[in-house]
């Protein structure tokens, strides 16, 4: 995946690869929580993002039967593309049985154009599909996505604020585009001389300007407070 603005699309990345634990080593895992403690009310998987392998994903699945035999309510981070990837081989609903209970889903924006842009690598029908996959199976939704994004129109804003309504997550969270040194993004901001200051800070609040020529305070803003 080559989202833009991400720290890992940093051009001096030294890492590019990942690796997971196996699916018996995650279960025995939450079997000796279980056991350590007399129950397991519920879990989180904190992995940037669930494993995307579905071969993983069936082995976790057959081994937590085999071993855990209870519904025990979890919550992964996904993406749009997985989430209707494992839907069409049935695994979603599966997940849901043994206690997929909330996905944390990397939405970003309801814009084609921002998608293409930001580099995300799922269309906005993905998008649309991966919710009522969720909603489906009565997965609640945690919804992340990005304000305040380089070259942001209103119409954009506009196109996301309604998708947001659209959607109903259970829960959603925005977070203000912030420019990390070394992204494709960052390079794009400095090539285009959009960047507010040219020293990146870790200081500065969420809600202070980052890029130029977005909306922070005026009606775009206002358009975000409506959908909050």
């Amino acid at each position: 995946v080559g989202c833009k603005y991400c720290y890992r699309s940093s051009f001096n990345q030294s890492f590019n690869k990942h690796r997971n634990h196996s699916a018996e080593r995650c279960v025995e895992d939450l079997v000796r929580l279980k056991n350590d403690y007399g129950a397991l009310g519920s879990y989180m998987v904190h992995d940037d993002i669930f494993p995307l392998s579905e071969a993983w994903v069936k082995q976790f699945i057959e081994v937590y039967d085999a071993r855990v035999k209870e519904r025990i309510p979890f919550w992964c981070q996904m993406r749009a593309d997985q989430i209707n990837r494992f839907e069409s081989k049935g695994l979603i609903g599966e997940l849901a049985r043994i206690g997929l209970t909330c996905v944390s889903l990397g939405w970003e924006t309801g814009s084609a154009r921002m998608l293409e842009f930001i580099g995300k690598g799922v269309s906005v029908e993905e998008n649309d599909r991966s919710v009522k996959v969720l909603h489906s199976h009565y997965v609640n939704i945690f919804l992340n996505y990005i304000r305040h994004l380089p070259t942001e129109t209103m119409e954009d804003i506009k196109v996301t604020v309604d998708k947001l309504k659209q959607f109903r997550p259970s829960y959603h969270a925005a977070s203000t585009y912030t420019d990390y040194p070394g992204t494709v993004m960052n390079k794009y901001c400095k090539d285009n001389d959009l960047l507010m200051e040219e020293q990146y800070s870790t200081l500065r609040y969420p809600y202070e300007p980052r890029i130029k020529n977005v909306d922070y305070d005026g009606e775009g803003h206002e358009l975000w407070v409506s959908a909050l």
